[in-house]
């Protein structure tokens, strides 16, 4: 079926941000589980205090993001080609808005933890699909680390792409650690706030498609038996993954 809808991680994926998760980790206190997870079940006045802690570091890191190079240009090739995109990040409403305003970037629907939805689970990617309207198998998944994997393939999309240079952090040997240290499905909760979606911007000029070559390799044999058949590929730059979407689209 045809590519209809992106689904885009922001933070390492959309912009470039210097987070060092295990400091963040140890600070708080999480070291096995979902940092948003962790907090969200602890009791008050713990939880307020690391609420804090862990929306000091992503203030610091929003205030030195910068636009990953090329995804400006993917953004306006996705658009020049009706591709629906979606922004679905742990991160907060107020550092997405930050940062969209900061870049004048547009997505037709966005998802923050605000949602009461967060990866690892499938969940927040299935509400981003509902919005746009698209079944599973007319989506892929743009993302950087294993949570973005492994919220795609729960939540069933066909295709999961990985913007990354480090193509070690994606052997079979990582991926089976990360899950042994259970992250499986925990970034669903109960009530769920009203979505966001269709947040708009000036518009934006339209630039020509430039896809820079870049080898790509497919990254097979990862996952649990019952997950192999979800392609994954990896790629070192967004100009290379233009090029691969100009293959599909």
């Amino acid at each position: 079926m045809k590519l209809r809808g992106a689904l885009f991680d922001m933070d390492g994926t959309v912009v470039e941000v210097p987070y060092d998760w295990p400091r963040i980790r140890a600070d708080l206190g999480a070291h096995e589980i979902s940092i948003l997870t962790y907090i969200s079940g602890l009791p008050e006045p713990e939880k307020s205090r690391k609420w804090a802690i862990l929306q000091s570091f992503e203030d610091d890191a929003t205030r030195r993001a910068v636009l990953k190079r090329g995804m400006r240009s993917f953004l306006n090739f996705l658009e020049a080609h009706a591709v629906q995109t979606a922004l679905v990040t742990n991160n907060s409403q107020k550092n997405v808005d930050a940062l969209l305003d900061r870049f004048r970037l547009k997505f037709d629907c966005v998802l923050s933890r605000e949602s009461g939805l967060w990866k690892p689970s499938g969940e927040p990617l299935r509400a981003a699909m509902r919005i746009l309207k698209l079944a599973a198998d007319e989506c892929c998944a743009i993302g950087d680390s294993h949570f973005d994997i492994r919220a795609a393939q729960e939540a069933g999309v066909a295709r999961i792409f990985i913007l990354s240079k480090d193509r070690s952090k994606f052997t079979s040997g990582s991926y089976a650690a990360w899950l042994a240290t259970g992250n499986r499905s925990r970034g669903f909760q109960g009530g769920v706030a009203p979505l966001v979606a269709g947040r708009g911007f000036m518009p934006r000029p339209r630039r020509g498609v430039r896809a820079a070559g870049s080898s790509r390799r497919p990254l097979e044999g990862v996952f649990p038996s019952k997950l192999a058949s979800w392609p994954v590929e990896i790629f070192g730059t967004v100009a290379a993954l233009q090029k691969r979407f100009a293959e599909l689209l």
